[in-house]
């Protein structure tokens, strides 16, 4: 769960430090940020919410065994 809660979080301040600019035109060539693709991030931090939604409920289910 650790590792799910840092990717994501990780993720979500690419995706924050990319919205600080209202044109990815406007970024610096040498930005790392230029080579960000926004909708893969936003398609990964989806799929890694689902999973650790998954992993919670398995681990609830478990737990009121």
């Amino acid at each position: 769960m650790k590792k799910f809660n840092e990717e994501i979080n990780e993720l979500n301040e690419s995706l924050d430090a990319l919205n600080m600019f209202n044109n990815p035109n406007d970024l610096p060539k040498d930005s790392p940020l230029s080579n960000l693709d926004e909708e893969g991030i936003q398609e990964k931090l989806n799929i890694l919410k689902n999973k650790r939604d998954h992993i919670q409920e398995e681990l609830q289910e478990l737990l009121r065994k």
